[in-house]
């Protein structure tokens, strides 16, 4: 006597729900970014336009079957770099970068999170 058993196949409800939760969590974790970097940083800060242009420049998203990404930082400052990277005349003062290193390990966690609160 053999069983039959039967298979029912929700891989692409499933795949459809991580993509989602990988969004979700990925503009999350850029959008903690943002905040760490304009309230933690050692430039002094005179008229408040370097800390303002740090935005979320490309909202998280995927094309097709790729992989989901954004992109965050200031993008309308020139200046921006050399207080970030310094230059040869004046010492580097990081604000993005350390955002960076706080708030990305929180990814996959923000990626959990968006995935369980899914109906």
């Amino acid at each position: 006597m053999s069983r039959r058993t039967t298979f029912e196949w929700h891989g692409d409800d499933i795949e459809r729900k991580v993509r989602k939760a990988a969004a979700v969590g990925v503009q999350k974790t850029m959008t903690e970014c943002v905040r760490y970097a304009k309230d933690n940083h050692e430039f002094k800060n005179r008229t408040a336009h370097l800390e303002g242009s740090v935005s979320i420049v490309n909202p998280a998203s995927s094309s097709g079957s790729g992989p989901v990404w954004g992109r965050w930082g200031s993008a309308s400052i020139v200046y921006a770099a050399f207080i970030e990277f310094g230059t040869s005349l004046r010492r580097a003062f990081p604000f993005l970068r350390p955002a960076a290193a706080v708030v990305y390990p929180k990814l996959a966690e923000n990626i959990a999170d968006a995935y369980r609160r899914q109906k």
